[in-house]
C-alpha cells in the first residue's frame, strides 16, 4: 500500500514537550516577530481567500499583543524546525544547554466575552482590512490545504476546544488552571498561608487530584473505528450505511467510538454488528485521520464480513445494504474527474475525499483488504 496522508494528518511541528514548563522559553517563544498565530473564535479559524481555495490567516506577535494583555487565552503548537533561519531559543537542562532553531506556531483564542471586547473591535477592524473572517471549519474542509497548516489547525482547535470544556476539577469542581502553556490543567493548592474557610480549605484538601499520583487532567483524544466491510463470498461487494440526516443516497462506513477494553478489531465487529447486523471476522488497518471535532482520531480498517444479512439493530442507521464495485467506483469517480458521470437508477453517493471513509472505499477498490489468517 502506497504511503497516504490525510487532512488534519502529517504534521511535523516538533512540540516540545519537555519545555511547555519553561518560563524563559515560553516567553521569548510567544514574543518573537517571527512566530505565527493562528487565531480561533468560538472554534472558528481565522481564514483568509487564497488563488486555490482558504488558507489561514497567519497572525504575528504584534497582531495579538493587546489580545493577549487582555488575557486571551493561548496555546504552544510547537516549532518549525526546517525555519531554522528565523528564531534560536535556548533552554538549560540537566544534559546541559539545548538549542532549538525554528519559527513558533501558537493558537490564540480570540472569542467575545473570554477577552476584553473593546480590544476584540480594534483587531476586528484591522482583520477585515486585510479579508480576513472567521469561517466554519467544516465549511471549509474541502477548500483547505492538505498541507501542513490542516495538521496546525486540527492541534490548535482541539487543544482550544479542551480547555474550554474543562475549566472545572472534575474531583472537587474547583476552578482548575492552565500550565504547560495549555497542555495540562490542574486544580490548585492553597498558597502558603492563604486565607480560606473551612469548607473550603477541606474541601481543596480532600481533592482526588492532589493526592497520589496527582490526577492531573490532560488534553484528551477519543478513538474511533470506522470499518468497510466486505462480502464473505462476493468480493466485488462492500457493505456501507447511512444515517437519516445524510443528504439524499449518501452512504459511508459504519462508525462509533471504541468502548473501554476493546481492542481496535473488537470495536470494529461490535459496531458494524450493532448497527447493520453483520458479523465480521478479519480486520486490516489501514490509516488513521485526526478528527478536530471536536477531539478524535478515526482508525480507518476494513473488514472480512462473515454473514450478509443485514437487521439495523440499534436503529442508528436508517439503511445498510451491500453495493457492487460498480455503484462505489462510479460514486469516487465523480470527486476525482468533472467529466466522470454518477446517474445510473441504483447510483449512490460517498463522503468526500477529505474524509477517511472515502479513502476507506477508494482503497478497497484498489485491491487493500484484510489477509486471511494463516493461524
Amino acid at each position: 500500500m502506497s504511503r497516504f496522508t490525510h487532512l488534519f494528518a502529517g504534521g511535523s511541528l516538533n512540540r516540545l514537550s519537555v519545555l511547555r514548563s519553561n518560563p524563559g522559553f515560553i516567553a521569548s517563544s510567544t514574543q518573537s516577530p517571527h512566530t505565527r498565530y493562528l487565531a480561533l473564535r468560538n472554534l472558528d479559524p481565522l481564514l483568509t481567500a487564497a488563488a486555490r481555495g482558504q488558507s489561514i490567516a497567519w497572525l504575528s506577535y504584534a497582531d495579538v499583543k493587546d489580545a493577549l494583555s487582555a488575557g486571551a487565552f493561548h496555546v504552544f503548537l510547537g516549532v518549525d524546525e526546517s525555519d531554522a533561519g528565523t528564531d534560536e531559543f535556548t533552554s538549560e537542562r540537566k544534559g546541559g544547554v539545548v538549542v532549538i532553531k525554528g519559527r513558533s506556531y501558537w493558537a490564540i483564542d480570540l472569542t467575545k466575552g473570554a477577552v476584553y471586547d473593546s480590544v476584540l473591535d480594534k483587531t476586528d477592524k484591522e482583520f477585515e482590512s486585510k479579508n480576513y473572517s472567521f469561517a466554519p471549519m467544516r465549511g471549509a474542509l474541502s477548500s483547505l490545504p492538505w498541507e501542513e497548516e490542516s495538521a496546525i489547525l486540527a492541534q490548535g482547535r482541539s487543544v482550544i476546544d479542551w480547555n474550554v470544556r474543562n475549566q472545572f476539577c472534575p474531583a472537587c469542581g474547583k476552578k482548575t488552571e492552565s500550565g504547560e502553556a495549555g497542555y495540562k490543567r490542574f486544580c490548585p493548592r492553597p498558597a502558603p498561608g492563604e486565607a480560606t474557610d473551612g469548607a473550603e480549605a477541606d474541601k481543596t484538601a480532600r481533592c482526588l487530584s492532589l493526592t497520589g499520583v496527582n490526577n492531573f487532567q490532560y488534553p484528551r483524544t477519543d478513538p474511533v473505528v470506522i470499518i468497510a466491510v466486505t462480502h464473505p463470498t462476493d468480493p466485488n461487494k462492500i457493505l456501507l450505511g447511512r444515517q437519516a440526516r445524510f443528504p439524499p443516497e449518501m452512504f459511508t462506513c459504519v462508525a462509533g467510538f471504541m468502548e473501554p477494553g476493546e481492542t481496535i478489531e473488537e470495536a470494529c465487529r461490535r459496531e458494524v454488528h450493532e448497527e447493520t447486523g453483520i458479523k465480521v471476522g478479519q480486520v486490516a488497518y489501514h490509516s488513521s485521520q485526526p478528527w478536530p471535532f471536536p477531539n478524535s482520531v478515526m482508525i480507518g480498517c476494513i473488514g472480512q464480513g462473515v454473514s450478509t444479512e443485514v437487521n439495523l439493530i440499534d436503529e442508528e442507521l436508517e439503511d445498510a445494504r451491500w453495493f457492487t464495485r460498480e455503484q462505489a467506483r462510479a460514486a469516487i469517480a465523480v470527486h476525482h474527474d468533472q467529466n466522470a458521470k454518477n446517474d445510473a437508477p441504483d447510483a449512490i453517493k460517498v463522503p468526500p475525499p477529505y474524509a477517511i471513509a472515502h479513502q476507506l472505499v477508494k482503497a478497497w477498490l484498489e485491491g487493500f483488504g484484510p489477509v486471511p489468517s494463516k493461524m
